[in-house]
């Protein structure tokens, strides 16, 4: 008898102290995955390549005559934009803008309006102004221009030198042995630039994938000093036939001189 009543007092005893804890469960928290927003945009120059694809390449400093382009990072409910000595106002999330003569220290700035959440953030006032600075480079001087001398990581005793430039009106930059002993029309590669990179592009003329030219496509930047030149890209098998579905990746490191 002792056995059964004991039985019923424990779990009597059980049954009050889930209740007791259930009572005390605290409260979800309305604002735990809510994040307070803060005005901020990213900057960069646009590059379109021949396949039509354009990419941003995110960057403070640019070139003359490139697009760059301006995108607030988050969607608010209005944006003032003031660009330079631009007299316009813009007012879309996203501004893009060419730059015909070099500059330095061309200030960007947006003003940011949001409804603020009070609730979570009392002291959110649901506006923010941020500056950034864009420097603009004059085109021919692009640091990327010259020769580099290295060798493919796949083979790195073998060296060779690929170079950039561009014609005298600098409307056309090439790039020339990116593959090594890649003979193609007048040494060319076509591409688009940006500050310190380029893009090799596919080109539909057949010469491209002639010999060891292998239709390239990736990009070839150098790092901060200018000294060293990074392409990484792919190729095909050298003909226009046969598919190239499964192409192969490359990388070639080289030094200036």
């Amino acid at each position: 008898m002792k056995k059964i009543l004991a039985g019923i007092v424990l779990v009597g005893m059980m049954t009050g102290l889930a209740q007791f804890t259930g009572c005390n469960d605290p409260e979800p928290d309305p604002c735990k995955e809510i994040e307070s927003l803060a005005g901020s945009f990213t900057m960069g120059e646009r590059i379109t390549n021949y396949g039509g694809v354009d990419t941003v390449i995110v960057s403070d400093t640019v070139i003359t005559e490139n697009f760059v382009v301006f995108r607030a990072d988050t969607t608010y409910e209005s944006y003032e934009w003031k660009i330079g000595d631009d007299l316009r106002t813009f007012t879309s999330r996203e501004v893009s803008l060419r730059f015909m003569q070099p500059q330095s220290s061309v200030q960007i700035r947006l003003i940011a309006k949001w409804k603020p959440n009070k609730t979570c953030f009392p002291q959110d006032d649901g506006v923010d102004t941020v500056y950034k600075y864009l420097t603009v480079v004059d085109k021919k001087l692009n640091p990327i221009f010259g020769k580099y001398e290295g060798a493919l990581v796949s083979n790195p005793i073998d060296f060779y030198t690929v170079e950039i430039t561009a014609n005298e009106y600098f409307d056309r930059f090439t790039i020339t042995n990116i593959n090594k002993s890649c003979e193609v029309i007048n040494g060319l590669v076509p591409m688009r630039f940006g500050y310190k990179i380029v893009s090799i592009s596919k080109h539909e003329t057949a010469n491209f994938y002639e010999g060891l030219c292998k239709n390239p496509i990736g990009w070839a930047s150098i790092d901060h000093a200018g000294n060293q030149l990074v392409a990484l890209y792919s190729v095909g098998n050298g003909s226009r036939t046969t598919s190239e579905t499964n192409r192969s990746s490359e990388k070639f490191i080289g030094k200036k001189y």
